[in-house]
């Protein structure tokens, strides 16, 4: 009978030779990892100095603008005025400085049928 327990000197060689193959690999894996974790850990580090930056540039000009103002002015309109409303119908209604009053009168046509309604009427379908 063969002893199991020992094996031959090739069988010994060649396990010894499988086990330094895994372990270089493991070796090359691990040296791979470090990188690139050590890569993605610049890249963060870069980030997180550009948006410190950032929140440093804001709170500057947050600083030196007036407390319960806008933070920049309004644009004014060329033209000074209204030249023409467009109304939910879609009509489009002229109003010069002389007529001011041409809006109301289609306002007052929307609203009389709604002040002769009930509460429990439908509203009208739109036109």
């Amino acid at each position: 009978m063969k002893n199991l327990a020992m094996p031959s000197s090739s069988e010994h060689m060649k396990e010894k030779s499988k086990l330094e193959e895994v372990m270089t690999q493991l070796a090359n894996n691990t040296s791979r990892f470090m990188t690139e974790t050590n890569t993605n850990l610049q890249n963060q580090a870069a980030s997180i100095q550009n948006l410190e930056v950032q929140v440093g540039q804001l709170a500057n000009m947050l600083t030196g603008r007036q407390q319960g103002t806008l933070p920049s002015t309004t644009e004014i309109n060329p033209k000074e005025q209204c030249k023409a409303i467009t109304l939910r119908s879609g009509k489009e209604v002229e109003q010069t400085a002389g007529n001011k009053s041409a809006g109301r009168e289609d306002e007052e046509q929307v609203a009389k049928p709604l002040q002769n309604m009930k509460k429990s009427d439908p509203l009208p379908e739109p036109t």
